[in-house]
């Protein structure tokens, strides 16, 4: 019995870390949306909107990007990949209700001091606060980024 238990914990977790590198990989591929609106630009209504009014103030001291990816129960998806220079930035933008979302901000090519943060609101409440500096230089590929998933609220 407690061998069929492991099996299902094993398995759970396996499938749970290659949904997480399936999303990381199509996120720092730049892979986006199969076959769904894709933009150079967050637009303030993603997919008709009508649900969640979310706002990303964010902060970087160099040169970056936010990704947004949206997909919904329907199969509709939406991706963008909105430039930044160095700066302050709020990007406002309305999802549908039941909406999943994930959102990155990465800076291009990352010196040791360089730093990001943002704060993310969502019907005008701070669901998620982050900042982070690089301390030392990264290793050969690996990203300097913030990233959250948003699950939706039924």
């Amino acid at each position: 019995m407690l061998e069929g238990i492991g099996n299902k914990v094993v398995a759970t977790v396996v499938g749970f870390l290659l949904f997480i590198v399936w999303v990381e990989g199509k996120s720092l591929l730049g892979c986006y949306g199969d076959g769904g609106e894709w933009s150079d630009r967050i637009p303030e209504v993603v997919l008709d909107g009508g649900g969640q009014q979310v706002v990303m103030d964010v902060d970087l001291n160099a040169p970056g990007h936010v990704d947004l990816t949206v997909e919904l129960p329907d199969e509709r998806s939406f991706s963008a990949r909105e430039e930044l220079d160095a700066g302050s930035f709020s990007i406002p933008f309305e999802v549908p209700p039941n909406a999943y979302w994930i959102a990155e901000l990465q800076i291009d090519e990352p010196q040791v001091g360089d730093e990001l943060s943002w704060v993310l609101k969502v019907d005008g409440k701070v669901e998620h606060r982050r900042s982070d500096r690089l301390e030392e230089p990264l290793k050969e590929g690996y990203g300097f980024f913030l990233q959250i998933e948003h699950e939706p609220r039924w």
